[in-house]
């Protein structure tokens, strides 16, 4: 993501983010990681996932995406930490 006047650039139209409301984003992030991230779970549990009961299978990937979001979310963190530590 660039920045421009201050405004984060949305990666996918090159739009300011304060230009999408949040249900937008929230989509383009689920969709983002999904993309990202599925083929790395997919390869790695494959033949564990595909022996798991639907209930099973929607458990552990709603777990997947709750941790991945708890990830980003204190990646995020941290990075304003730091960009906060360059001014202070």
């Amino acid at each position: 993501m660039e920045e421009e006047n201050n405004n984060v650039i949305c990666p996918e139209c090159g739009e300011p983010f304060e230009k999408h409301n949040i249900a937008e984003l929230a989509e383009m992030t689920a969709a983002g990681i999904t993309n990202q991230e599925f083929p790395n779970i997919w390869s790695k549990k494959k033949q564990e996932l595909k022996q798991m009961s639907k209930k099973e299978l929607a458990e552990e990937m709603y777990f997947a995406g709750a941790f991945d979001m708890f990830s980003s979310f204190h990646g995020m963190i941290e990075k304003i930490k730091e960009e906060q530590d360059k001014y202070l």
